[in-house]
């Protein structure tokens, strides 16, 4: 009788219980992790790639890309069950070897030619490329579906506790499986990137802003990115406007998240930095004093409208006289213009506005009526 593949693959076939066994063991002897999985679930999972293996070699050629075939359906419960991808790479290859290594015997035992040994073998490791093949594409789908259902799932919990006045007892769960220590004080962020792409900017936010044991959680809200944290990321202030709230018990963030989001209003949105309350101090009570703001622009920017566009410079040169606390040379090299040109438009200002430079409380009231303009996106007159 001649000895042919397909000969080969009945003998096989009749002995897949005793091949789907070896491999269990197999795997449970080199994998530990695996020792979690009950042994017969692995030799129903071994039989299967027993019986693809011996189609292969009854039909002479590899599988192709099955969408829902026995490697997508074996990755997607091992992933279930916390197995890595190396694992359950590994484990197949292991049923493999156990079903490869009885071919050969069985091969030698009943003299299939050398070329057909040689075909078996090769399509036999052809069926372990397409198994690693359709086991990636599943890892790597289940990789970006979990990754759309915590990003889901981080802003709707952000949201939730951000804007509660109480932490809702069925949030703690959702809180700690996303990895965070409800019994931690956490800071509220809000802000943007500003010279550093948003896709990194966001990973670093939530990088940094975590400590051992409690993850940052980091969702885009209303637009921008928001975040709590255990730790304020200083190390992407350079990158981006971040404006951050005191530290509060989780049950309480919503006031943090108030206090973060008056700052960022406060804030040039185009010039990077880390903005909190005590760097903000007096400037935290101008979105609360809308009367005093009013009458301090009918005071100093009112006055300046009948200039035109010379109000808007004039209104800008006074603001950087008191950001280079109100040295001439400082403050005419930083607008690039002549220092008497500068005095000129000053003097400009103070004829206008009815008042000294020289005035610590002119110094004041500009200092918040300037914050206030610029709160609003401009500055013109």
């Amino acid at each position: 009788m001649t000895v042919t593949l397909e000969s080969v693959a009945a003998m096989l076939r009749a002995e897949a219980e005793q091949i789907a066994q070896k491999a269990a063991d197999d795997i449970h002897r080199e994998l530990p992790d695996y020792l979690s999985i009950d042994r017969n679930e692995l030799i129903a999972s071994a039989r299967l790639n027993v019986a693809r293996g011996m189609l292969t070699l009854e039909e002479g050629r590899a599988p192709r890309d099955i969408p829902d075939g026995e490697a997508r359906q074996t990755t997607r419960r091992r992933i279930s069950q916390g197995m890595t991808i190396e694992d359950i790479i590994r484990a197949y290859r292991l049923s493999l070897n156990a079903i490869h290594n009885r071919f050969i015997e069985v091969a030698r035992e009943f003299s299939l030619s050398a070329e057909s040994t040689l075909r078996g073998s090769t399509l036999l490791w052809d069926v372990g490329d397409w198994f690693v093949a359709d086991a990636v594409k599943e890892y790597r789908a289940h990789a970006v579906s979990e990754a759309v259902r915590r990003s889901v799932e981080e802003a709707d919990v952000l949201r939730s506790l951000l804007s509660g006045s109480t932490l809702d007892p069925a949030l703690l769960p959702r809180v700690r499986a996303l990895g965070m220590d409800p019994s931690r004080e956490h800071y509220v962020v809000f802000g943007h990137p500003v010279s550093s792409s948003r896709e990194r900017w966001t990973a670093d936010l939530s990088r940094y802003g975590s400590t051992p044991g409690a993850a940052a959680l980091v969702a885009e809200v209303s637009g921008r990115t928001a975040a709590l944290v255990t730790r304020v990321p200083r190390e992407i202030a350079d990158r981006g406007v971040l404006a951050v709230g005191p530290s509060a018990p989780l049950h309480a963030v919503g006031a943090s998240a108030a206090v973060a989001e008056q700052i960022l209003t406060l804030v040039p949105s185009g010039i990077p930095g880390l903005h909190d309350p005590s760097t903000m101090s007096w400037r935290l009570g101008i979105p609360g004093a809308p009367l005093v703001t009013q009458l301090l622009r009918q005071r100093y920017v009112e006055p300046l409208a009948g200039e035109g566009d010379f109000g808007a410079i004039l209104l800008n040169t006074v603001q950087a006289h008191l950001e280079h606390d109100r040295v001439v040379r400082a403050t005419a090299e930083a607008l690039v213009i002549h220092q008497n040109t500068l005095r000129h438009r000053l003097a400009r200002f103070e004829e206008l506005t009815s008042c000294s430079l020289d005035s610590t409380e002119t110094v004041v009231e500009l200092s918040w009526v300037l914050v206030a303009h610029r709160s609003e996106g401009s500055i013109d007159a």
